[in-house]
């Protein structure tokens, strides 16, 4: 049941805003893919860049043909992740940023829906994720020092 409704806006953003961390999934209509639709966002880093990583439900036929790729597709379960639908995989292979996803476009749309906040990764899916970003050939150095110390924080 969503009680959103039942509190002011103010009240929503300050409860979005405590919950927009690493390690918080969000489930978000997304214009950047092809088509666009609903997909699950990990939130990578929130300050001072906003990075996210998409959960696909499958790995992208491209991607499996690239060891490089592969090996930044983490798996995360919906036993240890019970607000996914079914088993998925996080691509840590490129991240979102706010060049592709607005603060706004994601106020917009979890003021609407505050059910959009999903739940947390595992600490050892955090500590993975630590791994193979530190091993990325396709993040810029920028990015994988940004992640990594969000996720050391986690």
């Amino acid at each position: 049941m969503n009680l959103s409704h039942l509190f002011s806006d103010e009240e929503k953003l300050k409860s979005f805003n405590n919950q927009f961390t690493p390690g918080r999934v969000l489930y978000l209509f997304c214009n950047f893919t092809q088509p666009p639709k609903e997909k699950y966002l990990l939130i990578a880093n929130t300050n001072p860049l906003i990075l996210m990583f998409v959960i696909n439900s499958e790995i992208n036929q491209f991607k499996t043909c690239k060891p490089h790729l592969l090996n930044a597709q983490l798996p995360i379960s919906v036993i240890d992740h019970n607000f996914l639908d079914h088993d998925s995989f996080i691509d840590c292979s490129q991240v979102i940023s706010q060049n592709d996803f607005s603060l706004k476009e994601i106020h917009s749309q979890v003021l609407k829906d505050m059910g959009r906040i999903k739940g947390t990764i595992s600490q050892l899916l955090a500590r993975q994720i630590i791994s193979v970003v530190n091993n990325s050939r396709t993040l810029v150095k920028d990015e994988i020092n940004t992640i990594i110390t969000s996720f050391n924080n986690y």
